[in-house]
């Protein structure tokens, strides 16, 4: 039986990268399943993600992960490591 599923590509050596190098050295392994559930929601919403309590409640859920964490993991991708960039609100 197939599944459904789909597939985006991404760099298998992501893991090298300096920025996610620094991610887990902050917050291990969670910062790294964090980083890449949140790409996943964010190509299953058509490339972008937004960033509110409901969004890391989902993560959290998902993910069995504390609220707060997933906010700061987030935010740290943001701001601080600059791995996700923040588009300016459309209305």
């Amino acid at each position: 039986m197939g599944k459904d599923t789909y597939y985006f590509s991404h760099d298998y050596n992501a893991r090298n990268d300096k920025k996610i190098g620094a991610l887990v050295r902050e917050y291990k392994s969670a910062g790294y399943g964090i980083f890449w559930a949140a790409c996943e929601m964010m190509h299953e919403e058509g490339g972008e993600l937004e960033i509110d309590d409901l969004t890391y409640s989902a993560l959290s859920k998902d993910l069995n992960e504390d609220f707060d964490l997933i906010k700061r993991v987030i935010e740290d991708c943001i701001y601080k490591y600059k791995l996700f960039k923040v588009n300016e609100l459309r209305l």
